[in-house]
């Protein structure tokens, strides 16, 4: 019988059009996966993210969203953020220039 769930990654960042895959491993109560376990997603906001069967997240539009997996009576949450594609690029500029450092 599960136990409990992990997720990977416990934190899902997606841009707006694209996908990212969320991993469920269903573990029995001594930490051990239970192969077979049948795993159901679902997304608390399907306008900003959807989740299919397989754990395909993908992002809609900007803004919030939690995923849940769910198998038998356990069930784990994720935080789901949908970026806008400008957004990402502008955090990837900012990162791959060093913005930490800075200054005026």
């Amino acid at each position: 019988m599960p136990a409990r769930i992990t997720l990977d990654p416990e934190t899902v960042a997606v841009v707006a059009g694209d996908t990212i895959r969320v991993r469920a491993r269903v573990l029995n109560d001594r930490a051990q996966p239970i192969s077979d376990a049948v795993v159901t997603w679902a997304s608390s906001d399907p306008a900003t993210a959807t989740v299919d069967a397989t754990g395909l997240v993908t992002g809609l539009k900007e803004g919030n969203a939690s995923l849940t997996a769910t198998s038998g009576p356990v069930s784990n949450s994720a935080p789901v953020a949908v970026h806008s594609l400008d957004r990402a690029t502008l955090m990837a500029l900012y990162t791959g220039t060093r913005g930490l450092e800075w200054d005026e």
